[in-house]
């Protein structure tokens, strides 16, 4: 457990308008609030960062930019210190010399620093290996009026930097239409909360980011890592089983195989073993089965079981019906296309291919394939690398 230097709670908002921000708009975060957040699900929170009513609440950019506001605002920079160049160029950046400003760009960093300022917030964890401070940067925000991000940034025991995140931002967000009719800016506040196990968490649904031991941060997946520590307590529990593999399904589109529906199918078949007559795993297991791997074999035995299991539902059976109408609507698509190539169609080329998509949304691959090859065979302008690798042609 790291030794917290101090204890810091400022304000967090969502959207602050270039008016001055509405009291409603802003989030106090007490302990209480937090446990409720998704990062306190993991561990109780140390620090909130983002932008108070007291420091950007009375900002108009009709009257100047951001940087003149902040500059008059003496609450603005109460408790914060103002960094030197020569501990920037020391301390916050990995290269002394130039700085990327994205888009393949590089700038110097005696540039970079003439359009900011930097201040110190607070020290928030102090380790063997590195120390955890909060600071922020106010600068140049794309062309528009200056802008300000507060920074997490871990710093070893040589003074040089190890990694950092932005985790909070108050920026020019776009325009509006006054009641005059003319447009007016904007700026819109993200704020971050960061765990005493140095969770991050900057809003970005399952994805977090942890501080490691050497302080280096890195992406934490925090759902799927929830759903393991679940199940680690709890392995033979279907219903977990089940949200997890309803977690993993959502992740992709169907009909993409990948890692995730691979998993998810795996989820599927443990709910299922763990409770054989768990009517939601099997109905939804039907669902993913027939959506994302186009098994028409075994996605009927599921719903129909679900049907079976809880034959009061209309939500099953309403699902075993909508398969067993696309199942006859693909009935009718292949007989219609059979019909098609025995007639004059035979050496259409267009409808071969058409027809191999079609049987692959199916999943009756091999006879895509043999649609494939005969549309190419029929006309090799058709031959490309990604339909070769879809229907398996070397």
């Amino acid at each position: 457990m790291p030794a917290v230097v101090m204890f810091l709670l400022l304000i967090g908002c969502n959207q602050v308008p270039k008016k001055a921000a509405n009291k409603n708009s802003a989030q106090i975060f007490s302990s209480k609030s937090i446990v409720k957040s998704s990062v306190a699900k993991i561990d109780s929170p140390l620090i909130c960062v983002g932008y108070s009513d007291a420091e950007v609440g009375g900002y108009n950019e009709d009257n100047g930019l951001f940087e003149d506001f902040i500059n008059n605002n003496k609450n603005y920079f109460k408790g914060k210190k103002r960094l030197s160049n020569d501990y920037i160029k020391k301390h916050l950046f990995l290269n002394p010399d130039s700085v990327d400003i994205g888009n393949m760009q590089k700038v110097s960093i005696d540039d970079y620093l003439a359009d900011r300022s930097f201040y110190m917030i607070s020290t928030i964890v102090t380790m063997p290996q590195y120390n955890a401070i909060i600071y922020e940067e106010i600068g140049d925000q794309g062309g528009y009026s200056y802008g300000s991000k507060k920074y997490l940034a871990t710093i070893d025991k040589n003074g040089k930097l190890i990694s950092e995140l932005a985790i909070a931002s108050f920026h020019h967000q776009g325009t509006y239409t006054k009641d005059d009719g003319s447009k007016g800016g904007y700026y819109s506040g993200d704020d971050g909360c960061i765990s005493k196990n140095l969770i991050i968490d900057v809003r970005d649904n399952d994805i977090k980011y942890k501080v490691h031991a050497n302080g280096q941060i890195v992406k934490f997946f925090y759902v799927k890592a929830h759903y393991d520590s679940l199940l680690a307590a709890n392995p033979n529990s279907a219903e977990i089983h089940l949200k997890y593999a309803g977690y993993l399904t959502n992740r992709v589109y169907k009909y993409i195989i990948d890692s995730n529906n691979i998993a998810a199918k795996r989820q599927y078949e443990l709910a299922i073993k763990i409770n054989p007559n768990y009517a939601d795993a099997c109905e939804q297991y039907g669902i993913f089965l027939w959506r994302t791997f186009r098994d028409t074999v075994n996605a009927p035995r599921y719903l129909k079981k679900a049907v079976d299991l809880n034959p009061h539902s209309t939500e099953y059976k309403s699902e075993y019906k909508a398969f067993l109408n696309r199942h006859s609507k693909d009935k009718a698509i292949i007989k219609g296309y059979e019909k098609l190539f025995k007639g004059r169609d035979s050496a259409d080329f267009v409808q071969h291919m058409d027809y191999a998509y079609k049987l692959y949304d199916m999943n009756l691959k091999n006879e895509a394939r043999k649609q494939y090859l005969k549309a190419i065979q029929l006309n090799s302008n058709l031959k490309n690398k990604i339909d070769d690798q879809l229907f398996g042609v070397k």
